[in-house]
This record gives structure tokens, sequence and C-alpha cells, in this order.
């Protein structure tokens, strides 16, 4: 990959000296392979690009004109860093995502001499391939990867072209064969509307029509494939490799034709329609021949021929998936992401745009044009699925069922459960991409809006019931096994969180309804009035175990009057229908009174989330009252069975979508200790409380207060509570010893009361998110006086207190030298922050939220990655131990411009704004300092030293600025000393003099927004001027050691989206099933 780099000056150094010296990037020495093959374009604006090929063809690469700088200077004379500095002289921006980026890219490609071995995955490899069932596992795990390639496929294509093939690419070939598809195009209407041909039976059997459809699917497969080749060969372009291919799990053929990137692009577009327009051709040649004979015995294969053809080439021009058609007009209109990009504008900017009667650019007209293409298609896809239905898939259905035995379907479903399995295994990693992104949707949906999540679901798992109710038995039992497993694996999940609460029961019982109403649904067509009564008794049973908890005397006037009358009515539908059997009289009053009881606690939980999870059952109760009375059938019991499911859903869904994270609570000095002990223990209290009124409601919460106030007057602790407020009695002369039981034991008394309300995990994660939000000042005292002994603290109390706090102030210690504060500010600054641990794969924030938090990384590593245009996220930082983000927030209501995630667990100390504003009433002026620091990136964006670099690069460089105050005549260089700094000019006026001979000269003058000393960055080079002030001035430093260490963490290796995707060039290998 790259020579050795230079050894260093001095011999005596020790090992790790040499190590770091050996392993710096900077002083490599890359040489790129000879033999390259180069071709040079100009693309849409008349910018010249080049595409490389390396030697041997494994790897292809287009370069700009600034990329193909830095590739022409890997010869292996030069450093990474001399190569920066001829950049930089050339360019006047240093290039170290370019480069770093660059340096990957023909690493990847094969492009760079000596390639390295990695020694540790070898022998890893080594060692396990010393087990049989290691090397087969492997193998299984590669096998979708597999591919059997025809040996000397290049020359095999070359044959066949000169064969005869190379005709078909003259023009009166094109003429005719253009004609050929206009009249088939015809004649398969023609076709279509006759229905005199099947395209699924063959010979009157389904199996040997599938079998033949299979066969001729792989010929119109290999017929697309060689035409791609063909063409890469018509224009002196080799044909890399071709053969056979596991795809979705099903064997392929594919052509590796990237050769074709040295074309010129409009024979690159002629190679990738060649497929589609070959497919349309045959088919449409086949099609003509069955309507010009119409007595040809292989018309039945030449029609479903057709139809495989016809509708590969309209797949392929679907604009929604990535495959011939897309990848053509990508090419041809030049936009890399086009797909991405036109969803992300569509989505944010175009309906402000027309709003504001904003003129659209060539780009946005082009992303507006592309998706109204894509509904134009998608509304076509549908108008030609509906209608091949109707004429001839809906008649094949029916035959097919009346036509084929049980065990000839059970063979087919089989058949089909397999190919959906090798398709899944095939697609796992973009299925369980799409799953992950639907689940997190779906969370975020109920989080954000329950009432339509709660709806959707109603509507989706309703129409489910009603659809599978109109199929005959053995099908209908296949549809409802997703949803019985649904509700068991719900229930387990539920549970397993809710274990040893009240609400135990109630999940037993809406389990157990739920599956016994499916198996009513499948088994009988008419259910016995006895068979109600398992159902009927468990949401009894359910209702009753939560509503003996519950209390009435909240309750408003007009609720009662509504309850009374309820059971009014269940006493008049009884009485009114005397030919009801003692069964289903019996049930109907269990249900009804289920709904009574369930109805009383939907109201005392309402506006929690337990609200709809109440009111989805309620839903299930009044249909199964429904069917009960009016003796419905039986298949119907689905609806209320689903409805019971989807309550088991739903509530997992509330657990998984409930954020424990740290919540607001307002500073509040305290003059004593006692003082803030009781704020430690009143502030556990009311957001432990707010967390239980948020998922059980108001109502709910007040009447825990009730039973707490019962227990403080029980023990005889002068403590009262009403519900965020709280009062406390003591005698005056009581001090922290002897008032520190009373809140102690409320918080005890409390957490069992939640414990069996809603089971150990609830309670557990709402009072460590309650002593998480404490300041570190509060945490010392609670667990200092409330937290020994108790159970509600285990795993909370951290055994060294103090030296976490010491580690946390010496990570402050470098943000406080930073914003220049003093030893009393940063006393003041810690004071007011709070710990926040994560999990890895947590995100901390999201792009484009606004923000009110800062984050100082205490211990862990965070990823931070920007969203730009559509693109998909990618990594702009990597930050560890005493690195910050959010600080904008601190000062503006401003979205945030990156996400930040989790790599490995941390913990960050945080800073909220309602703290910020408090620490600026209080004199510690962060706001100006802040605003120094977005200044100073403000500088960095407009330098073009720095033109290159990413937005959390130029941060991240920023917060090593130094500011350094200079007074008239201060030399801030001299001449000829060593250069160690780089500054840029805030405020003043600078004189550059340069000193020959004995003579010294004026060179240039220098002010705010210009720089001085950049060489000194890149080299270890004497100075070659003197930068004298002329007045007072403020100067940025920034020194040599710190722009290395934050080089060596993030520069080199960003990777740049926009440069990454550039450079990248479409691998054309063309796989279709």
């Amino acid at each position: 990959m790259t020579d050795q780099p230079t050894s260093p000056e001095t011999a005596n150094v020790s090992i790790w000296q040499r190590l770091i010296f050996t392993l710096d990037f900077s002083r490599q020495k890359p040489r790129v392979k000879p033999g390259a093959e180069e071709a040079c374009f100009a693309d849409r604006q008349g910018q010249e690009y080049f595409v490389v090929k390396a030697p041997g063809g494994s790897g292809y690469i287009k370069l700009g004109l600034q990329d193909y700088f830095l590739y022409s200077s890997f010869t292996g004379q030069k450093t990474i860093q001399q190569i920066l500095v001829d950049y930089f002289k050339k360019f006047g921006s240093l290039a170290f995502s370019r480069i770093g980026t660059l340096f990957q890219e023909l690493f990847a490609g094969g492009f760079l001499v000596q390639k390295p071995s990695n020694f540790y995955k070898s022998l890893a490899q080594g060692i396990r391939y010393q087990k049989p069932l290691v090397k087969i596992l492997d193998m299984v795990k590669n096998l979708p990867q597999r591919q059997w390639p025809i040996p000397d496929f290049h020359r095999l294509t070359g044959l066949l072209y000169r064969g005869g093939f190379k005709y078909f690419f003259s023009l009166p070939a094109k003429i005719v064969s253009g004609l050929v598809i206009l009249a088939g195009l015809v004649s398969f209407a023609v076709l279509i509307k006759g229905g005199q041909y099947s395209v699924i039976k063959s010979s009157g059997s389904y199996l040997t029509g599938l079998i033949i459809l299979v066969l001729l699917n792989y010929l119109a497969v290999i017929s697309h494939e060689m035409s791609h080749a063909l063409a890469c060969k018509h224009y002196k372009r080799k044909v890399n490799s071709g053969g056979t291919i596991l795809y979705m799990g099903f064997p392929a053929f594919y052509v590796d034709t990237t050769d074709a990137w040295l074309l010129p692009k409009d024979q690159r577009l002629f190679i990738s329609i060649v497929g589609p327009y070959t497919q349309a051709f045959l088919a449409g040649a086949a099609s003509l021949l069955a309507v010009l004979m119409p007595d040809l015995f292989l018309n039945p294969l030449l029609y479903k021929f057709a139809v495989l053809s016809f509708v590969s080439v309209f797949v392929n021009f679907n604009p929604l998936l990535e495959l011939d058609g897309y990848y053509m007009l990508v090419d041809w209109l030049e936009l890399p992401g086009l797909k991405h990009k036109a969803a992300a504008f569509v989505k944010t900017e175009l309906w402000r745009k027309l709003k504001f009667k904003e003129p659209l650019s060539w780009q946005e007209k082009v992303f507006t044009g592309f998706r109204l293409g894509a509904l134009v298609w998608s509304g076509l896809a549908l108008v030609l699925a509906l209608y091949f239905w109707r004429l001839q898939a809906s008649p094949l259905w029916h035959k097919f069922l009346i036509g084929t035995t049980t065990q000839a379907r059970w063979w087919l479903l089989g058949g089909l459960a397999l190919a959906l399995t090798g398709g899944g295994v095939a697609l796992r990693k973009h299925i369980k991409k799409l799953a992950a992104g639907f689940w997190q949707n779906l969370l975020k949906l109920v989080r954000q809006k329950p009432l339509v999540a709660s709806l959707s679901l109603l509507a989706f798992f309703g129409a489910a019931a009603l659809i599978i109710a109109l199929f005959p038995g053995w099908v209908r039992i296949l549809l409802m096994l997703p949803f019985g497993a649904l509700a068991l694996l719900a229930f387990l999940r539920v549970h397993s969180y809710y274990r040893g609460s009240h609400l135990s029961l109630v999940f037993w019982c809406l389990l157990l309804a739920s599956l016994w109403q499916m198996a009513l649904a499948s088994f009988t067509s008419k259910i016995h009035p006895f068979l109600w009564l398992g159902t009927a008794g468990a949401l009894a049973l359910a209702g009753f175990s939560q509503f003996s908890y519950s209390s009435l005397r909240r309750w408003r006037q007009w609720q009662r009057w509504l309850w009374g009358a309820w059971w009014v009515l269940m006493m008049l539908v009884i009485a009114v229908n005397p030919g009801y059997a003692w069964p289903q009289s019996l049930g109907i009053m269990l249900l009804w009174s289920a709904f009574l009881m369930v109805l009383s606690l939907y109201w005392n939980n309402e506006g929690s989330s337990l609200e709809y999870f109440w009111m989805i059952i309620l839903t299930g109760l009044l249909s199964q009252n429904a069917l009960t009375i009016w003796r419905l059938p039986a298949r119907l019991d689905l609806f209320p069975a689903l409805m019971q499911a989807l309550a088991l859903l739903w509530l997992y869904l509330i657990i998984k979508g409930t954020s424990w994270q740290p919540e607001t609570s307002a500073f509040e000095p305290a003059d004593s200790e006692r003082r803030r002990m009781r704020q430690a223990a009143v502030k556990i209290y009311k957001l432990s409380r707010r967390h239980f009124a948020a998922f059980f409601g108001e109502s709910s919460a007040k009447a825990m207060d009730d039973r707490l106030n019962l227990a403080l007057i029980e023990k005889g602790w002068p403590i009262r509570l009403y519900g965020d407020k709280s009062e406390e009695r003591f005698q005056r002369e009581l001090g922290i010893l002897e008032r520190s039981p009373a809140f102690k034991g409320l918080l005890d008394e409390m957490y069992f009361y939640i414990s069996r309300i809603t089971g150990a995990y609830f309670a557990r994660n709402t009072f460590k998110t309650a002593y998480e939000s404490l300041y570190w000042e509060e945490r010392e005292i609670a667990q200092q006086y409330l937290m020994s002994g108790c159970q509600w603290s285990q795993g909370l109390t951290l055994k060294k207190l103090s030296q976490e706090k010491k580690d946390a102030q010496d990570v402050i210690s470098g943000v406080a030298r930073f914003w220049e504060l003093s030893a009393e500010e940063a006393k003041v600054f810690f004071s007011r922050l709070k710990e926040d641990r994560r999990k890895a794969g947590e995100t901390i924030i999201r792009q484009g939220e606004e923000g009110d938090k800062f984050y100082l990384i205490k211990s862990g590593q965070v990823e931070i990655s920007i969203q730009k245009d559509g693109w998909p996220a990618q990594i702009a930082a990597l930050l560890s131990r005493g690195d910050y983000f959010g600080e904008i927030a601190l000062i503006k209501k401003v979205p945030r411009t990156a996400t930040a995630k989790v790599l490995s667990d941390c913990s960050l100390l945080t800073l909220e704004r309602a703290d910020f504003e408090l620490l600026m009433s209080q004199k510690v002026d962060l706001g100006p300092r802040i605003d120094r620091l977005i200044e100073n990136r403000g500088f960095l964006v407009k330098l073009p030293l720095f033109s290159e670099f990413a937005p959390a690069q130029v941060a991240m460089a920023a917060s090593r600025l130094i500011p350094r105050r200079c007074q008239p005549g201060e030399a801030v260089i001299a001449q000829s000393e060593m250069g160690d700094s780089f500054y840029i000019i805030k405020e003043g006026q600078f004189e550059v003099w340069v000193e020959r001979d004995g003579q010294k000269n004026k060179v240039a003058s220098l002010g705010p927004g210009e720089y001085f000393g950049e060489i000194a960055l890149l080299l270890d080079v004497s100075r070659t001027a003197s930068v004298i002030s002329q007045s007072q001035g403020l100067v940025l430093q920034l020194h040599k050691d710190d722009f290395k260490s934050l080089l060596g963490e993030h520069l080199y290796f960003y990777k740049s989206l926009e440069q990454a995707s550039s450079r990248r060039l479409k691998d054309t290998r063309h796989k279709v099933s």
C-alpha cells in the first residue's frame, strides 16, 4: 500500500515512540500501482473529471480535478504531509478529509502498492477453521454472496459477438426491432383481452405451469444480461466476468460490465438500456408470432414468455427501485442519490417554495419531476395490477381452488413458504433495517400522537379480522396464526415487565380470552352459549381485578348517571329477550359487567398512557356484547379476539416507548444541608409521582397521595402531600438526623405502593429516573441521609461518589479553561450539572430537533453524524472524554445540526438552558463566551484554509483556538524561529516584515479575518517572515500539537459523503432473480 515512512532523526527513542512514528499516517508515502488506465470526461457543467481503472481491473474510481491532483501525487516519493503542502499551495485549502477518504477508496479498489495483511484477522480465521463445524457454518453464512463465474467469459462473449450478434447493433436492426416492439405491444394487448392462454397453468397442471414459468424466467434473464455483455463488447470494453449467483436465495445469472465506466456517457447509457430493450423486443416478437399464427403449438409458451418479459421491463423502469431505469436516469442527469435527494426535497422544501412562490432551480425541478413520475408509475402499476386481477388472476384463483386437492394446496403453500424463507434469508439485512425503521416510527407515533396511533392500529386489526373472516376454515386458521403468536409474544413481554403488579391478572385474562375466541372462530361455525362463558368470565375477571382497586368518589356527576344507566340497560336487554338460555344470559351479564368496570378504569386513567389501553379493551367488549346479544356468526368472534391481542400489543408499545431519561427540574439554592436534603426528597417524590400520573392518570396519582398521607399519619411523620406540593411540620429545633427518617420513610412507602400497582420494573425505573434528575449536591445529600438500606436505591448508590465527583470536576476543568472561567465560576458551573448515563446504541440528540441542553462527555464514546440533502447520515466525528456538544442550544433556540449517538456506554454531564439562564443571572457570564465560540467557528468557515472541513470538524478546530492579546509593536512571530502555531486575526492591524541581507522590508499588511503561520501546522520549518502588531490586537492561536492531536482523532478519515459518492462508481454487475 505505501512505502515505509522515513526514520526518525534521533536513534535514542523508545519503542513506543518508534511505534507512534511508524503508525503516523502523515509520514506515509503512498504509491499507486503502475499500468492504470485513465479516461477524461466533462460533466453537465463542463467540469472535467477522470475515471481510472486499477491494473488488472480490480477497481474503478471517479476523480475530480482536486482528487486527481492528489492521486497523481501518490508516487511513493512524497509523504502525506508533503502532498498536503503541495495541495495547499495549489488550491489554498487543507485537504485532510479529502486525502484521507481518497486513500481509503484507493486502498479498497486495489490501486495502491504493497497491500498489508491483517495479522489478527488471519490468526483468528486460522484458529476458527480448525473446527469442521465452523467451516460448514461459515460456508452456509457466505452462501448468499457466493458467485460461480463462467471461465473465460470475456472470450466467450467475443465469440458470440463476432459469430453474428454484432449485426444486431446496426442501424437497420435497431429500426426493425423498434417496429417489432410497437407491434408486439398491440399484439400483447390482444392476447390479454382474448384470455385464451393461461399464465400459470400448462397441460392442465398448475405445478407444470409453475416449473415452465421458472425456466422461461431464466431464459428472459439470460437474454437480458447477455445483451449487456454484448453491448459492452460492441464498444470494445472488457466484460470482467459472468456466471451464476445466489440472489434472494435462488440462483441467478449476472454479468459484470463495470468496464463501461471508461466510455462516454451516451455509450454507457446504451449499454444500460439494451437489457430492457432486448427483453421488450423478444416479448414483442413472441406476442406478434402468437397473434399471426394462432394455431402454433408453442403459443402458450410464447404468451408466458411475453408476460414475464414485459413485466420485467415495466419493473426495471420503476423509479422507486434501484434497477436499470433508475441508474440510467441518475447517469444521464449526473445526480447521485437522486431518489433520496428528491424525497427529502419534496418532503421538506417543495411546499414552502410553492407557498411563497419561490423559483425552483434546475435540480429542484428534476427532484419534483422525479417524485411526480414515481407517483404516476405507482398509479399505473396499481391500475394494471387490478386490471390483470380482474381479467386473469381472479378466474385463475377460482379455478385453482376448484381444480386442486387439499394435498396439492399444502404442497404449494410449502413451496411458497420455502421461497419466502429463501428470499428473507438473502434480504435479511434489508428486512432488518426496514423493520427497525418501522418499529422506531411506530414507537414515535405512539409516544407523540397516541390517538392517531391507536385509531390506526384499531382500523388495521379490525380490517384484518373482517377480511380473515371471509376465508374458508383452513385458510382462516393460517391467517390467524400470526395474530395468535403476536398476542402470546406481547403477553410474555408485558408480563415480564409487570410481574407482581395488579395488572398481571388482567394480562392473563386478555391472553386467554383472545386465544379462546380465535379457536372458536376457527373451528366452530355456530357457538354454543356454554362456550361463550369462558370468554365472558375471563374478561369480567380482568375488569374486576382492577376495578376493586379504583376509587369512585372522584367521578363527576354525569359519569355516575351514565354508569347507572348502563346497568339498567343491561337488565332491560335480558328482560325483553326471555328466549335467551341461562348460559347466554349469564354471559351477557358478565360481559356487560366487564364493560362497565373497564369504563370506570378508562375514566380513572383518562389523560394517561393507559387511557388507550382501556379504550381498545372497551372496543373489544362492545363488539363481544353485540355478538352475544344478536347471535352473529362465530367467525366474527375474530374482531374482539384481535382487539384483546391489540390491547396487549399496545401496552408493550407504551413500555418500549417510555423514556427513562432524567427530567428537567429547577435548581434551588440551599443555605443548609437540612434544606438540601428536603429538596432532594421532595424532588424524588414529585418526579416519581409525575411518571406514575403520566402512566396511570392524575386520578390514580391522587389516590396514591391519599394512601401515602394515611401511612404518614399512622407512622407519626409530620409530612403531608398535596399533589405537586408538600408540607412539613417539624419542630424548628430538629436537625437533619431527626428529620431524615421521615423523608426516607415517605420514599419507601411510595416505592412499595408503586411496586404493588405497576410491578418492580416500573417502580425501579421511576425512582432511578427521579434520582438521576438530581443535581450533584442533591445526590450527595440523598446518598448520605435517604438511601442507605432502602430497596428503591439498590443499584443507584455509588460507592466512590467523591471519586466520581472529582472525575467530573477534572473533565469540567478543560471546558473551564477554554471558556475562561474563574475557579469560583467553575464551581458554580459544576453545581448546575446533572449526570446522564446512556447505553450503547441510544440516540442522545437528533438533527433537526430543537436543542435545550449542553452535553459534556465524562466517559464513553459518542458518534456525531450529519445528514445532508437527503443523503443517508454520515459520520462527522467521534467524541470521547472531555469533548462536548450542544453548546449553541444554551443561548439560541435553533435546530440541532447533527445527530449524536452513543457508541459505548457513557456518562454525560448535562447543563439545561434554564440552569444556564440562572447562571447568567448570578453573573457567571457564559453567554458572551459561547457567542465568541460561535464567532470563532464563523471565522474558520470563511477561511479558504478550512473550506474542506465538515461543520463538526470546524467546531472541533474552533474549540482548540486560544485567544491572545497583542500590544502595539509586539512581534507575534519572528523570522527564522521554528513555527509552532497558526494565527487568525480577529481585531487590530498587523504588518509582515522580511529581512534579507540585513535589510528589513515590509511586504504586507493584515487585518481582521486574515491569517498567518499556516505552514507551521504542516511542516517543521522556520518562519520566513515576522508579523508585528501595529495596534491593540486580538489573535486566535492554534498550536501545532493541538492541531495534530485533533488531526489524528478526527480529520484525516472523515467520510465526506459528497466526495466519496462522487468517486464511487456503481458496480454494474446486474443481478436479476
